[in-house]
């Protein structure tokens, strides 16, 4: 990853056909888990502004596990063996950047509520397994919320003069753009959208938004579901649920 140097520095220690499972992390000020500020990073692509965004606000990869390691495959060992294999296996790297998350057997709530996206749950005796299944679940943070809909962006490609996704607004302010999964579903929102009154919104509004797109007063409401609240209370990868049309 051109835009994450630690990661390429980290990598290049790795012995031949190694596989780890990592998760990029970012941290705010107060020392939070931050998506915001790990998003920011990894969608920073200006070769000048890489070093900067590297000192200012540097990228950690979290190892929660270990599929491969010189060649040698792990699958089938257990999880608690393939911890065990890992966090020898980080102490001899020895890069700040790489770090071993340990596994929680007591205080889960404190571990979840702690995480920003939810946690995996995963039987100690299991395998790795590439599918969920009965004894490797993820509990995740999901909240939800019923938005306005100020707008909607083009998508590309087989999506062209669709809906690419909807601008969301909550008592005038925007709070996220939800992204639209169903074709069906957004051929039906795009015809109606494209029918519906354009609107004008402040520039601040739009200079948030940062993708084009059209501003109209949508004849529905939508229910969006999210993982979290980001620090200027957005909602944080937000997902059409149900359209909500006014009672009658």
């Amino acid at each position: 990853m051109k835009n994450a140097p630690e990661f390429v520095e980290v990598a290049n220690l790795f012995p031949n056909d190694t596989q780890v499972d990592c998760e990029a992390v970012a941290y705010d000020s107060l020392g939070q888990i931050s998506r915001e500020r790990c998003s920011s990073r990894l969608r920073t692509i200006t070769r000048w502004k890489i070093p900067a965004g590297q000192k200012e606000n540097p990228l950690f990869a979290d190892a929660f596990d270990i599929l491969r390691l010189n060649g040698k495959d792990l699958e089938k060992k257990t999880f608690i063996e393939r911890k065990a294999i890992l966090k020898d296996f980080i102490a001899e790297i020895g890069h700040q950047t790489l770090r071993y998350l340990p596994y929680q057997l007591k205080n889960f709530q404190e571990a979840f509520d702690n995480e920003v996206e939810g946690v995996v749950l995963k039987r100690t005796w299991s395998p790795y397994i590439h599918a969920r299944v009965a004894y490797w679940q993820k509990a995740k943070h999901t909240d939800k919320e019923i938005v306005e809909v100020v707008g909607w962006t083009e998508g590309e490609g087989r999506f062209k003069n669709l809906a690419g996704s909807l601008v969301c607004a909550r008592d005038g302010q925007y709070v996220g753009n939800c992204n639209l999964r169903s074709d069906a579903q957004r051929k039906r929102i795009t015809e109606t959208l494209k029918h519906s009154p354009h609107i004008d919104l402040p520039n601040s509004f739009i200079a948030e938004v940062r993708d084009s797109f059209t501003p109209v007063k949508a004849p529905f409401k939508i229910e969006v579901l999210f993982d979290c609240k980001t620090k200027t209370n957005k909602n944080y990868a937000p997902r059409l649920h149900k359209i909500v049309y006014p009672k009658t």
